[in-house]
């Protein structure tokens, strides 16, 4: 990727203080290992580059994205400072909608993709379609598990928990998408649920 060809309009925002001053660079990775444990280890360029491309994807409106840059950040031996600075950048994100997706299907992970490496993308919205089953509400808390792919009764990618805070209206015998939030709870992939829709029904 050439973080030179931006988008030729004005920028999203005022980044200039989560810019990296010479002190930052100085000193990109923590210098004592031994006080966490890291899902990745990365070298100064490799964690420059990943904060230069949180940024970068930020500006042309990629917030997914650059959340999968940030988490490998946050995962990673960085320095605190840089992991202060990629935390300050998630506070510009905005919440997506079913819209925004469709302006940039690029930004939508596939259940796959997430799955086989969910704590990179902890934290992404995602849109997925499929089937539900399991409903159940109890306090208020609607909960379910997503067939992922199963909209059109023929093969299931993946099941996925799913939690909606305001219990959705879902018609459970009926394709469904659902714009949520990738998280995990107790080290296992599920969805923290925002928003549903289904097609109306042909009379």
């Amino acid at each position: 990727m050439n973080l030179s060809k931006t988008r030729q309009n004005a920028q999203r925002a005022d980044l200039s203080e989560l810019d990296l001053t010479a002190s930052d660079k100085s000193v990109l990775q923590e210098k004592d290992l031994s006080g966490g444990v890291y899902k990745y280890i990365l070298s100064d360029s490799q964690i420059t580059q990943a904060y230069e491309k949180a940024k970068f994807y930020f500006q042309n409106y990629r917030d997914n994205s650059s959340r999968v840059e940030i988490n490998r950040i946050l995962n990673s031996n960085a320095s605190q400072t840089i992991k202060s600075k990629s935390e300050l950048l998630i506070s510009y994100f905005e919440e997506p909608s079913f819209d925004s997706f469709s302006s940039r299907p690029e930004e939508n992970f596939t259940y796959s993709t997430v799955a086989a490496e969910p704590a990179l993308y902890a934290d992404c919205w995602v849109v997925w379609s499929g089937r539900i089953s399991n409903a159940k509400t109890e306090n208020g808390v609607f909960s379910c598990d997503l067939l992922v792919g199963y909209e059109n009764l023929e093969r299931v990618d993946g099941i996925v928990p799913v939690i909606f805070d305001v219990v959705p209206k879902i018609e459970g015998d009926r394709a469904v998408k659902i714009l949520a939030q990738v998280k995990l709870k107790d080290g296992k992939l599920c969805l923290f649920g925002r928003s549903v829709y289904q097609p109306l029904r042909k009379n």
